[in-house]
């Protein structure tokens, strides 16, 4: 199955800031994935690949000059390539191990409800956005992440990302993922 999404967004700064003005930004996303136990035979697994492209304005550098920036896809402009990974799972879905590129903000460090409001520090908090080389959207890294869900209710989850960071600016498609070689560890406990 395929995904295409769409988000444009148009901002203003009416008083304050750097000066006034307003700004367009978009943001478009196209996602693959691939049932192959379906495909090849392999049993709970799935390949999954996705590719944006953030264009327009920022409204935080042009106009407002803020640290948290104020619209959640601003971003570096640029087609990049932002997951690319297989998922297996066993134990009656109980146990889940994700492969391959990816990002960490999604499963560590976002609220499901982020998306509705302006500003990125609904996401990833600021400070750990601004001042990691983490694989935090608008880039992502090499990884391996594992969830085991004891219960219906419950979860641990537990991940392991290449530090090699290489930022937007000097990586734009995306492709470059040896940027230092250090690595950041992630860890996770949730309920429904």
């Amino acid at each position: 199955a395929w995904k295409f999404n769409y988000v444009g967004e148009v901002l203003g700064n009416l008083a304050g800031g750097i000066r006034q003005g307003a700004i367009y930004d978009g943001y478009v996303k196209v996602a693959l994935g691939l049932n192959l136990e379906k495909l090849v035979g392999w049993e709970n697994t799935v390949f999954y690949a996705s590719l944006f492209y953030p264009h327009g304005n920022s409204l935080s550098q042009e106009f407002v000059g803020d640290l948290n920036v104020v619209s959640n896809i601003d971003t570096y402009d640029s087609l990049r390539i932002f997951k690319f990974f297989l998922q297996t799972n066993c134990l009656d879905d109980r146990l889940t191990f994700r492969l391959g590129i990816q990002a960490v903000d999604k499963d560590f460090f976002s609220s499901e409800g982020a998306a509705l409001f302006l500003n990125s520090g609904f996401g990833a908090f600021p400070v750990i956005g601004q001042d990691l080389a983490a694989p935090i959207y608008p880039v992502s890294a090499p990884g391996l992440r594992v969830t085991w869900s004891p219960t219906a209710s419950g979860f641990l989850r537990a991940a392991v990302f290449s530090g090699a960071v290489v930022q937007p600016s000097s990586n734009p498609p995306g492709t470059q993922l040896d940027g230092g070689g250090r690595t950041r560890r992630g860890f996770s406990c949730g309920g429904a």
